[in-house]
């Protein structure tokens, strides 16, 4: 199995906030689930993955460090809900949230069409769009 996450002695830390030492390696294929109380790292944890919090750690997506060079490549990868639910959805309708989401990373109209089809279509949700 390819590594689609591999993370190595990942320490970070601001306020109460506090990721100590942490290593991980996701295969592709697997589902992994982050479970915790508040304040424990699971959002700080997302947001570094997501190249929101820079850190100087070993931390590949996709065989690839994240880093400026890499970070809009790696973007068009990963998928990334924010906590503020109220700040997800700010168009009319599904299509024209994920259409709108895919421009900001450069896709043009040709790829928007096939991605969003094939994607809904594969999670069996393609009567959502509209």
């Amino acid at each position: 199995m390819k590594n689609i996450i591999e993370i190595k002695d990942l320490s970070f830390g601001y306020k109460d906030k506090l990721i100590d030492n942490l290593s991980l390696v996701i295969e592709e294929g697997q589902f992994i689930t982050l479970m915790g109380p508040s304040n424990s790292g699971k959002t700080t944890l997302a947001n570094i993955l997501y190249g929101n919090i820079d850190t100087k750690s070993f931390i590949k997506i996709n065989g690839e460090f994240i880093n400026k060079k890499n970070l809009s490549n790696i973007k068009k990868n990963i998928g990334y809900v924010m906590q503020n639910n109220e700040s997800i959805f700010v168009l009319d309708n599904v299509r024209k949230n994920v259409i709108i989401n895919l421009k900001k990373y450069g896709y043009n109209d040709e790829e928007i069409v096939t991605k969003i089809d094939d994607i809904f279509t594969k999670l069996e949700i393609i009567n959502l769009l509209d």
